[in-house]
């Protein structure tokens, strides 16, 4: 997903059909109870509903692309507000998001980058809580006392830069000065698959023992370590790097990238499924995944 800026710190019913309907095929989505919600229509149809429990969940709907997905959104604080306002190029999405930090408790309102903001290049925009530096070269961000004393990821002048813990409002940037800096909570993003039920010869393969060979990855504006794969999340491996990217810098950022068959190292199981792991502030869109399943022949 894309980082969310702070701004600010301070002491249809077609939608609605479209939640209720899915909410009914994942009804924990709502257990905690929902607060708010907004409605965004550009890039796509997202629904953005506030929980009781502090986090969030999104509803993107993108009938184009056969796309009707839930992502639920969780950050060091508690959301507690979500505000859309319309715009011609990607809807502004703002969260108010009560932070603990240094002792204290604080609000912040903040601003999700926009997705042309997160594809790397030299200012990505991908932490929670952010702030922006930009302007002459300089070796420290400061304007994070909403952050004191938490430890933050930084996106300097076209690379991940050493994570740092904010002191005074302010970080230092680890190697050259930048002149184009963010610094920012880190998160991670996780996927895991439905259990997987095809690719059997007779009959579905939903309960018989099999396992994953190979994956196969269609990616786009990639970082060099963007995502990670595996049967499960403690057992995950880093992109594997093609031949032609052996002498690259680790920081590049790649426009697109496809592998034909990554070894997988899936267990035989009934319950076989692919899990993926991207961390801030390196940027992946994952585009395609094509599964190599194996199931015991009966």
């Amino acid at each position: 997903r894309a980082g969310i800026e702070v701004l600010e710190a301070g002491g249809g019913n077609g939608g609605e059909t479209e939640t209720a309907r899915l909410t009914a095929l994942a009804p924990e989505l709502g257990r905690a109870g929902l607060k708010r919600l907004a409605v965004q229509h550009q890039p796509d149809t997202r629904i953005h509903v506030v929980r009781s429990d502090g986090t969030a969940a999104v509803l993107i709907s993108d009938p184009a692309e056969n796309v009707r997905c839930w992502i639920e959104i969780e950050t060091d604080g508690v959301i507690e507000d979500v505000v859309v306002m319309p715009s011609a190029e990607e809807d502004a999405v703002y969260y108010t998001v009560r932070r603990f930090a240094d002792g204290g408790a604080r609000r912040c309102h903040e601003r999700w980058a926009l997705e042309r903001e997160c594809r790397g290049g030299a200012l990505n925009l991908q932490a929670d809580s952010f702030v922006v530096h930009s302007g002459a070269a300089a070796s420290q961000i400061s304007g994070l006392t909403h952050l004191e004393g938490e430890e933050v990821v930084v996106w300097a002048d076209g690379s991940e830069r050493a994570r740092q813990t904010v002191a005074d409002g302010k970080v230092a940037i680890s190697g050259a000065p930048a002149k184009a800096a963010m610094a920012g909570l880190p998160y991670e993003a996780r996927y895991r698959s439905i259990k997987l039920a095809y690719g059997a010869r007779k009959g579905t393969a939903l309960m018989q023992p099999k396992r994953v060979n190979r994956l196969s990855f269609l990616l786009a504006d990639v970082h060099a370590d963007g995502v990670r794969f595996g049967p499960d999340f403690a057992n995950l491996t880093p992109l594997p790097a093609k031949p032609a990217f052996a002498a690259v810098d680790p920081d590049t950022v790649f426009a697109e990238y496809d592998f034909d068959g990554a070894p997988f190292g899936g267990a035989w199981t009934t319950d076989a499924r692919v899990c993926l792991r991207a961390e801030a502030p390196k940027p992946v869109t994952v585009l395609a995944l094509a599964i190599d399943l194996e199931t015991v022949e009966r």
